[in-house]
């Protein structure tokens, strides 16, 4: 790894540096992943994209100055609990140990 440079690099040669980063990662948009991509199409591409845009530059960590953020989390986090077959299940477990500790450290905060 280099230190910072003084002059600074084109936005060019960033995005090269970038795109010559992924050669070795798996071809997703070819259908090469099994259960790490999940691709809706182009469609589905184009609302992530724009919906990602918008919220780019905002910290999803500091969720009272960024209420939007602290509801879209909400929501993307109960939304598959509502799916899943009765609490307690072997398919429940994995998707409630990722889900339920953010809600009971918000809970004792």
């Amino acid at each position: 790894m280099t230190g910072l440079s003084k002059t600074g690099r084109s936005a060019d040669d960033v995005i090269e540096a970038l795109v010559a980063k992924r050669d070795r990662d798996v071809r997703w948009e070819d259908g090469r992943t099994f259960g790490m991509v999940y691709d809706g199409g182009p469609g589905v591409r184009e609302v992530a994209e724009r919906a990602a845009s918008l919220y780019l530059h905002e910290n999803a960590l500091n969720t009272k100055a960024f209420p939007s953020l602290r509801d879209i989390r909400s929501m993307s986090l109960h939304w598959p609990m509502r799916l899943l077959p009765v609490a307690g299940s072997t398919t429940a477990r994995p998707l409630r140990t990722i889900c339920i500790p953010p809600s009971q450290t918000r809970t004792q905060a």
